[in-house]
């Protein structure tokens, strides 16, 4: 019977969303080439059908801004990390400094990929393989095949992103409650030898433990070539290995679901997607504030008579003239300029995606901008300090399995093993150079009753400024008065 290749539905729900978030980090010109995927068009009627509606649509959706808030907010939660900074002394595997992918991505570039892409999607999938199917090429399903066309080979530590996730299965195995099965899927273009045409090529690879409780790997593919591969099992210092070598990295610990959250920027994005679609209503409502002239004829005259002297158009051209029967007279109207309203709603979309951590550009250095400024780098700094515990965790666990295949460890002991790879990532995240205008504003908002004195201290707290616990440091702090 065929192996199942549908995606779980819980993670099928969520790909669109991630994407929707991966498209704002690309910018305007990609939002706005999906036109009504992230702008739907105003105009519900048959019109909008006609090659007057798509010109109005086209221009409604080049009236729209789309504000590049995600990809800033990345950018700088990235450099903020540091992530160049990482510290490693990996001995016999110091080769994953420079190459841990098998494909010249150093140890630090992977770090920071899975940061980014946790930003994003709120988790990546990190495997460590030998000799494995992950090297396989898209079209090959024997794992003779790969190892014939390695030369040689090391422990290489690829990772996944969350909508390569197809099935995934949790369960008490070998005594313990463990990843039991986990399905990747990947496409990818190869050239028909014969025709030299580019054909699409869909891949899946299977990670699971048997009946035994045994590791092993599979492969499908489908596409110009479809075929299923042999369970590969995966042997190591000749034994069956009775666990996936995957770990599940995120911004928090993760150790026996997929969490259905998405990252940081995600709810960014939505501000992003809705200060969007006001844009282009409010650019559609400026572009009507143009006056529109209305003459008035001394005489009857019918449709065919307006749409003739109206430019072959019986629609009444908002901004333009048009000419009516009735008392002879020209009068010039204008839209009433209340601007307010979106004014006020864009303000308010700005205000609540600084609160939520978005990088937005000052517009002027005032107390109020440098206060909520260093409010975001709190909430930024909410998620970076446990995304860096976990990515140092997650990748300590990678390196320990490549240190198992290479013979330096028993499968038996990785934990113990754990505790001894140097591996450290930078754990201070703020500019030094604003820290002095950052105390001003947490005093600031203290003096103005808008923070607690607890607040206040949790603030420099996360800061850096000080150690340990808000609750002691203000026992300290009374007990010196």
């Amino acid at each position: 019977m065929p192996i199942n290749t549908d995606f779980d539905a819980d993670l099928s729900l969520m790909i669109p969303q991630i994407i929707k978030v991966r498209d704002a980090i690309k910018g305007a010109p990609v939002v706005k080439s999906k036109a009504e995927t992230y702008l739907p068009n105003p105009d519900v009627t048959d019109r909008k059908n006609t090659d007057s509606g798509r010109a109005a649509y086209l221009k409604y959706l080049m009236g729209a801004e789309f504000e590049p808030w995600v990809s800033q907010t990345q950018q700088s939660m990235i450099g903020r990390l540091n992530l160049t900074d990482v510290k490693a002394e990996l001995n016999q595997l110091d080769y994953l400094l420079s190459d841990c992918d098998g494909d010249g991505l150093s140890l630090a570039g992977s770090i920071e990929q899975a940061a980014k892409d946790i930003l994003v999607a709120g988790w990546r999938i990190g495997v460590v393989d030998y000799e494995g199917l992950t090297e396989a090429d898209l079209q090959d399903v024997s794992l003779a095949d790969v190892k014939m066309m390695l030369s040689s080979s090391r422990p290489k530590i690829k990772t996944y992103n969350r909508e390569s996730v197809v099935k995934r299965h949790f369960s008490v195995i070998n005594g313990r409650k463990q990843l039991s099965m986990i399905m990747f899927y990947e496409q990818g273009e190869v050239i028909n030898q014969e025709t030299f045409r580019k054909e699409v090529a869909e891949s899946f690879l299977i990670l699971a433990l048997d009946e035994n409780g045994d590791y092993y790997q599979q492969k499908i593919v489908k596409g110009t070539k479809n075929a299923e591969g042999e369970r590969e099992h995966i042997l190591v210092a000749g034994s069956p290995l009775k666990f996936i070598p995957a770990v599940i990295i995120s911004d928090h610990e993760v150790e026996h679901e997929l969490p259905q959250k998405l990252g940081f920027l995600s709810p960014i994005a939505d501000k992003c997607y809705h200060r969007y679609g006001v844009s282009a209503a409010y650019a559609f409502y400026l572009d009507k504030l143009v006056p529109t002239i209305n003459v008035y004829l001394d005489r009857t005259f019918s449709l065919e008579d307006f749409a003739e002297l109206n430019g072959g158009s019986q629609d009444y051209a908002q901004g333009g003239v048009n000419v009516f029967v009735g008392e002879s007279r020209v009068e010039t109207t204008s839209a009433e300029n209340n601007v307010k309203a979106f004014q006020e709603k864009l303000l308010i979309n700005e205000s609540e995606a600084r609160s939520i951590g978005a990088v937005i550009p000052k517009k002027d250095q005032s107390d109020n901008t440098a206060t909520q400024a260093f409010i975001n780098l709190s909430e930024q700094n909410s998620i970076l300090k446990p995304l860096v515990m976990n990515l140092e965790s997650s990748y300590k666990w990678l390196i320990a399995y490549c240190a198992m295949f290479e013979g330096l460890v028993s499968q038996e002991n990785i934990s113990d093993y754990v505790a001894y790879i140097d591996l450290s990532l930078p754990m201070e995240f703020t500019d030094k150079q604003k820290r002095p205008e950052f105390v001003a504003s947490v005093i600031n908002l203290f003096s103005s009753g808008l923070a607690t004195r607890k607040q206040a201290v949790k603030m420099l707290i996360d800061e850096g400024f000080h150690d340990g616990e808000a609750d002691q440091i203000l026992s300290e702090l009374e007990d010196s008065i």
